[in-house]
């Protein structure tokens, strides 16, 4: 891994977009990212965690996971959340959030061509079938492969750095271009890039400090 080259592609991916560059984060170090069996799973259920967040019937979409023998992929919270009674409209922006952690890791599957960060995941063509297509997930997953290891890290040291940009604009009060990089979506993204890289911990434990 080269790593001073993939900081410096990083920094000057920033500058480019007009945003601040802090020169003192640290270079990005090698990892080995999960199984693309894993990946396609979490993907599959954050798409669709994310239709329940626009009114799937929650208990639907918790039969329709195990249905696909994706019990695994869900994390407590969110078997609980589907589980209990109501959901809030809070809960459920929540669960619409995911829908950019799903196609950062349909990106990271090679399912989505580009991760355009000045774009909503919306506005590009889903890289999960719905809830309602008769096998289409289970096509999906099978025969799921990663992206090369270099291009994950390419876009998490990315990430990275821009977290901290938007970060550091709102502790300081400075301005900044929310309507190209809002910040729920570099954290959902990010989150998504980083447990990608970092086997064995839990989704709700990624480590998204900057």
């Amino acid at each position: 891994m080269d790593a001073p080259r993939i900081q410096q592609q990083s920094e000057a991916r920033l500058r480019g977009w007009g945003l601040k560059v802090n020169v003192h984060l640290p270079p990005p170090e090698p990892r080995a990212p999960r199984t693309a069996g894993e990946v396609a799973a979490r993907g599959a259920v954050l798409a669709a965690l994310a239709e329940a967040g626009e009114g799937a019937p929650p208990g639907f979409v918790l039969r329709w996971t195990s249905l696909h023998g994706l019990d695994g992929a869900l994390t407590p919270a969110e078997r609980a959340l589907l589980a209990a009674p109501g959901m809030t409209g809070l809960q459920r922006d929540g669960l619409r959030w995911g829908a950019e952690a799903a196609w950062t890791l349909g990106w990271a599957l090679g399912r989505a061509p580009r991760l355009d960060w000045e774009s909503w995941a919306g506005t590009a063509t889903p890289p999960w079938p719905s809830l309602r297509s008769p096998g289409g997930v289970d096509a999906a997953r099978a025969g799921a492969a990663l992206r090369p290891l270099e291009a994950l890290l390419e876009e998490a040291d990315l990430a990275f750095r821009l977290h901290w940009a938007v970060v550091d604009a709102l502790v300081l009060g400075e301005p900044f271009p929310e309507e190209r990089f809002h910040p729920d979506r570099v954290v959902e993204r990010r989150r998504a890039l980083e447990w990608v890289l970092s086997p064995g911990v839990a989704w709700d434990a990624v480590d998204l400090g900057v």
